[in-house]
């Protein structure tokens, strides 16, 4: 069986446990759900929107809302913002295996199969459902800028113009992100080439004019400005949280299981970061290091970005190419990681499903 004949089948067990409970334990899917069940309020005929439209459709997440709304126009709004949840997840698998291909990595689908343990990890132990929606688009532009890049230089232009307002109303920190992707591949090409520099502004151009237009209003509103805050020992800790989860028995099972994993594939596949991933790879860690923890309007917007940074390690790491028992063996170590991190987690979802089910039923 090839790997690509799997992928449809990590992305059904990733998405089965959406399925399973109306009621997710998800850190923001409470209140995704109930900001989507007002907006389909106010979207009736009957209802005047007053000022909240004029407002929150400029503010950054709106791609998720209007996600949400359509599909509340069939869909309960319980339901929908599980669709919506489900968009982001397979988004990030997709994105990974585009960019593995993009990165011309001999088999794309491992990558992807890999990808399904990270985004997997963070649904259950972080959530934020539209920072994973904007991740999961950042991939999928960095793949169609890598592909075009080296065909057509106004293809990746208009790629970069039409992507970056979309990536950016999806979350901020994911457009952050994907910039600093593309900014790391151009610093690697000018060092190589310094005529690449014309193409270098070209893009920054094509990606800031756009999204910087449609996050005006929210970017000089008083209410954005704070004097904001770094947090060195979170950011320190970050790689460790981003596979722990949490400071569980479970949360810390997984991440010994996981880096005892990581530590061993790294050795006998021999893995190593193509050089296009090396140059990503750095610039989001930068990033990283250089942005504040804090700020008026968000936290952590600087841990998040372990997510496109994990999802870029992922697709940019190549080794042996593998076959027959390897191939296999590695496939089913994958599926086997992914069924322990399904386990260790339903038992909280259970109980968070059961409670609200309680809940609801006495009010």
């Amino acid at each position: 069986m090839k790997p690509q004949s799997l992928i449809p089948i990590a992305l059904l067990a990733l998405l089965a446990p959406l399925a399973l409970f109306a009621h997710p334990a998800i850190l923001d899917h409470p209140f995704e759900t109930a900001r989507l069940a007002i907006l389909l309020r106010i979207l009736e005929p009957d209802v005047a929107p007053g000022d909240y439209l004029f407002a929150g459709w400029r503010l950054p997440n709106a791609l998720g809302d209007a996600l949400g709304v359509m599909l509340g126009a069939w869909l309960p709004a319980a339901v929908a913002a599980r669709c919506v949840i489900a968009t982001a997840l397979s988004l990030q698998i997709v994105g990974t295996y585009g960019l593995a291909a993009a990165l011309r990595h001999p088999q794309p689908a491992i990558p992807a199969l890999a990808a399904t343990l990270l985004a997997c990890n963070y649904m259950a132990a972080v959530g934020l459902t539209n920072f994973q929606l904007g991740a999961g688009l950042a991939l999928v532009a960095l793949a169609g800028f890598l592909a075009l890049r080296t065909r057509s230089l106004l293809g990746a232009i208009a790629l970069v113009a039409v992507a970056s307002p979309i990536v950016a109303a999806a979350h901020l920190g994911a457009w952050i992100a994907c910039g600093a992707a593309i900014g790391g591949v151009m610093l690697q090409a000018i060092r190589r080439d310094r005529g690449a520099m014309h193409e270098a502004l070209s893009l920054a151009v094509a990606a800031l004019r756009p999204a910087v237009a449609w996050l005006w209003p929210w970017l000089v509103d008083p209410a954005t400005r704070q004097t904001p805050s770094w947090d060195f020992g979170a950011k320190l800790a970050a790689p460790v949280g981003f596979f722990v989860g949490d400071p569980t028995w479970r949360g810390l099972v997984w991440g010994g299981v996981m880096l005892f994993a990581v530590l061993v594939a790294g050795r006998e596949l021999k893995l190593r970061l193509a050089p296009q991933a090396q140059a990503m790879v750095l610039a989001i860690a930068a990033l990283v290091i250089v942005m504040p923890t804090r700020t008026a309007t968000t936290m952590h917007l600087d841990l998040r970005l372990m997510v496109p940074l994990a999802m870029v390690c992922a697709a940019g790491l190549r080794g042996e190419i593998l076959s027959g028992k390897v191939l296999h063996g590695l496939v089913a170590a994958v599926f086997g990681l992914h069924a322990l991190r399904i386990a260790l987690f339903l038992p909280a979802w259970q109980a968070t499903d059961l409670s609200i089910a309680q809940i609801e039923a006495a009010g």
